[in-house]
């Protein structure tokens, strides 16, 4: 079936219309009013609905093209039954009378529309699946199945389509990951931060990741699970009974293709969860490519703002060396640059002869072998992961846990450590973790979130 035989023509076009927000809105509203509802939406409700929580939006909205199809809409209510028959009009909602007797009339919503808005939700309201949550969903049906044989049809149906979803919102999870990995290179310094604390770290890292990893639903019902179904599919009086109850089901199948269905099913359920680990394995290695690669570029941006300034530093520091100090007053020259606008105010210069005197001419002298180096490698070692770790475990010496206000941060090298050390907490082979609290600390001038840092078991 085509999918404008099920939907009509113009269902899209107020999605792309002048006012697609406007309707966009209608819709959510639509869906929020359907699930508050018990069975039925009335018209008058839907009305006075729209008034309340658009008003505003509406007000300002010019509705100048539909006066032409609809009539004026010269106040709020007007406009709202515009949007009302818009919606009615392009096959988002349908319209009945509650009673034969009664002129009332009650809001229908059709089931295209409803996967409709559905997905337009979940598209606008990023949710996150409960992933541990279709392996016990799985497990659970599968256990009642051997308690009572009369439900194994059912268990398997529901067992197949748990683990359709599981497998489905992994791929998800992967892709999303690579949506960050792709940001990455994009961000500056502070957006590459916020990216990966307030929607990394919170959505992904903790709600998904950490569960995934640190809950034992998937490896504690993993093993009940396909002993369920291998003993299913060792038995030939079992399958027989599930491909005659499929054959009830659906009797467009005799039973060779429903026999077929149920060992395709059992066979589906015990391949994923065969291979589970290595998918959940493939999504910590793509996590672990993103925390690299979010780290890498916040290193090479800090050296990048920091370049010149941080090779002054390591120049100076080294000003006690007689030779550096030869090399300095020989090689480098310094200029000042003013800038003069009509608004300025200045005195008009009054010029003189000017004596220029004789040109000295500047050579290039390299640094001896080995000290160019030397300071390039101390720059490029000063946020090492070695360092990062050293950082942080020498401040868990003989401890369990330090806070972020014991971490002594003092200076901006110290704090730029600090940063590194959040980001490298989630790295498998990190010798850390770190727990991410919801207050904010002030530690050497610095506005720091309230982080714990304690020590990874594999260390």
């Amino acid at each position: 079936m085509k999918l404008f035989d099920i939907v009509p023509d113009r269902f899209f076009s107020i999605l792309s219309s002048g006012k697609k927000e406007i309707y966009l809105e209608a819709v959510m509203l639509l869906r929020e009013a359907a699930r508050n509802s018990e069975l039925t939406i009335s018209r008058s409700y839907l009305q006075m609905l729209f008034i309340d929580r658009l008003g505003s939006v509406v007000a300002s909205g010019d509705f100048s093209e539909e006066e032409k199809e609809y009539g004026t809409a010269d106040d709020i209510s007007s406009k709202v039954s515009i949007i009302i028959r818009r919606l009615i009009e392009c096959g988002w909602i349908q319209i009945e009378y509650a009673s034969s007797s009664s002129f009332n009339e009650n809001v229908i919503i059709p089931d295209y529309a409803v996967t409709m808005i559905d997905a337009l939700y979940a598209m606008m309201n990023e949710t996150h699946l409960e992933y541990n949550g279709f392996v016990f969903s799985t497990y659970a049906v599968l256990r009642q199945s051997e308690t009572d044989p009369d439900f194994r049809y059912t268990a398997l149906e529901e067992s197949y389509r748990h683990t359709s979803e599981f497998i489905e919102s992994l791929k998800t999870l992967y892709n999303n990951i690579r949506r960050y990995m792709q940001r990455v290179s994009t961000l500056d310094v502070n957006a590459l931060l916020a990216d990966h604390f307030d929607s990394y770290a919170h959505d992904i890292l903790k709600k998904v990741l950490d569960p995934i990893k640190r809950t034992d639903s998937v490896y504690r019902f993993k093993q009940s699970i396909l002993s369920i179904l291998e003993s299913w599919s060792d038995s030939d009086e079992i399958i027989l009974s599930l491909a005659a109850e499929g054959s009830k089901r659906h009797p467009e199948s005799d039973e060779s293709k429903a026999s077929e269905d149920v060992l395709r099913k059992i066979n589906f359920i015990i391949d994923t969860y065969s291979s589970i680990q290595n998918t959940i394995a493939m999504i910590e290695n793509r996590h672990a490519e993103y925390t690299r690669a979010a780290i890498d570029r916040m290193r090479y941006m800090v050296s990048y703002d920091r370049g010149s300034r941080g090779l002054l530093t390591k120049i100076l520091m080294h000003s006690s060396d007689n030779n550096t100090v030869t090399l300095l007053s020989d090689s480098v020259s310094v200029f000042s640059s003013r800038f003069l606008v009509s608004e300025s105010l200045y005195d008009r210069i009054r010029r003189t002869e000017l004596d220029e005197g004789a040109i000295d001419r500047i050579e290039r002298v390299e640094l001896p072998d080995g000290e160019a180096e030397m300071l390039m490698n101390e720059f490029e070692s000063a946020y090492s992961n070695d360092r990062i770790d050293d950082f942080i475990m020498s401040k868990l010496d003989g401890r369990d846990e330090i806070h972020t206000e014991e971490l002594c941060i003092e200076d901006e090298n110290t704090s730029l450590l600090f940063v590194l050390a959040l980001m490298r907490s989630s790295e498998i082979l990190s010798p850390f973790i770190m727990e991410m609290g919801d207050e904010e600390v002030i530690c050497g001038g610095y506005i720091l979130p309230d982080a714990v840092f304690r020590r990874n078991s594999h260390d």
